[in-house]
This record gives structure tokens, sequence and C-alpha cells, in this order.
């Protein structure tokens, strides 16, 4: 009878060691976060989404973004990218130093001859789907527009801008 009983305790404390290290390898292996991808858009011309799309591709779009140079352009304005930052999955934030000829415009300079004026902006864009964005940008610091959808602009008005890049 003692031999099984120091059988049984033996079994016992065999199952016990054995739940417990399946246990702790379960939970050190959920307490490891999977990496996230990192997104980012493509490079190019993007436009509104639309009836005027194609037009609006065929004038260079609403905006272009070059994160590769780190530079995003609008019709109007010229932003250096200065900080990128992954905001959530699909989305990111980006600190801007930019050029604005309409805000510059409302400002009066100290002198004829001075330097523009250079607006520290914000903006961010969360992936849509493979061909689209939202975007939104600050004007003077301040987000004054909604987040609207753009998409990334057909092959022919990619090429076009990159012919006028080069002229």
């Amino acid at each position: 009878m003692n031999v099984k009983i120091s059988s049984r305790r033996g079994f016992v404390l065999s199952v016990f060691a054995f739940a417990h290290l399946v246990g702790t390898s379960a939970t050190s292996q959920e307490s490891v976060k999977p990496e996230v991808e990192k997104w980012r858009p493509k490079d190019g011309v993007y436009a509104r989404s639309g009836k005027d799309f194609i037009e609006r591709c065929g004038n260079f779009g609403d905006f272009v973004v070059e994160l590769g140079k780190k530079t995003i352009t609008g019709d109007e304005w010229i932003c250096d990218v200065i900080k990128i930052m992954d905001d959530r999955p699909g989305a990111i934030r980006l600190d801007l130093n930019c050029s604005d000829v309409n805000l510059e415009a409302q400002i009066p300079k100290p002198n004829p001859g001075s330097e523009e004026i250079r607006f520290e902006e914000f903006m961010t864009l969360r992936k849509s789907s493979d061909n689209s964005l939202l975007m939104r940008k600050t004007e003077n610091g301040k987000y004054k527009w909604l987040e609207f959808r753009a998409e990334y602009c057909p092959a022919k008005a990619q090429r076009a801008y990159i012919e006028s890049k080069r002229n």
C-alpha cells in the first residue's frame, strides 16, 4: 500500500509540474506582443475621391507624398517632413515645417526682403485601402478641415508628374 501511495504522489507531482511548465510557457508567449507592421503610403500623386478624380490627377492631384525625400506638397504649400510617428496600425502622424502662400499672404512681413515664413504643421495619413488613404492637415497649427479620402492617381498621372519635375 505504501508503494501505491508513493506512486500516486509521484504521478500527481509530475502532472502538476507539467501543468505549471505548460502554463508558464503559454503565459510567456502571450506576453510577447507581435510586431506591428509599419504602414507607409506610396510615394506619388494623390487626389480627392469623386467624380472629378481623373481631372484632379491630370493637374498633379491635391497633394504629393514623397516620404523618401521627406516632403509633402500641395497646391500652394510645400512641407518638409521633420518626424514620422506610427500613430496606430495603418496610420502615421507627420510633423511638418511648411511654407504656405495663402497663410503667408495673411501675415505682414517685417520688411519686404525678408525670407518666407515657415509654419509648424501636422498631418495624419490613415490607410483606407491599397490605393487610398484618409488625410488631414493642420493650417497654421489648427485642424480647420475634416479628414478626406484621397486615392493614388493612375500611372499616367504619376509619369506626368515625374516628367514635370525633370523639366
